[in-house]
């Protein structure tokens, strides 16, 4: 019987480490493919803006380090904990300065271009909510209850 007693708390003390070790593996694992995601994200985008803006090689690759600095920024401003005002408001100053600095590097009308490629994809990124007439089926207006007056 004394056996079996120390076996159980031996055993949960060698598991334990296992698990707690598992359990980061797979936070770190997590954390590593929404990185590889936002990679292939601006790699996916890039095949557009390359087609649409008519890049040669250097600059795209310039416009694809640009867009991964701003996307780096962006991901960190969205871990501080701040009102949605305040981060909305610095998500749009990054946009600026991602904006200018591709600016420099792209014409006038590849501007004009590479903004549109940017409003099809944010479009594509947030659903669609319904729209309807707001008016309903009519039920829960009050059926079966009789207005009380006081």
């Amino acid at each position: 019987m004394k056996k079996h007693t120390l076996f159980i708390p031996l055993l949960i003390l060698f598991l334990f480490p296992l698990i707690i070790t598992s359990q980061k593996n797979s936070h770190n694992q997590q954390r590593s493919n929404q990185n590889s995601n936002q990679v292939e994200s601006i790699e996916k985008q890039m095949v557009k803006i390359q087609e649409k803006l008519g890049l040669d090689g250097l600059q795209a690759v310039l416009i694809e380090r640009v867009l991964q600095k701003y996307a780096i920024k962006k991901k960190e401003l969205r871990k501080q904990l701040e009102n949605r005002q305040v981060m909305m408001a610095k998500m749009q100053n990054l946009n600026l300065e991602r904006d200018n600095e591709l600016s420099e590097l792209l014409t006038e009308e590849q501007m004009v271009e590479l903004k549109k490629v940017f409003k099809e994809a944010s479009s594509q990124k947030k659903p669609q909510a319904k729209k309807g007439s707001g008016q309903g089926s009519g039920k829960g207006k009050g059926r079966g209850r009789k207005s009380m007056t006081y």
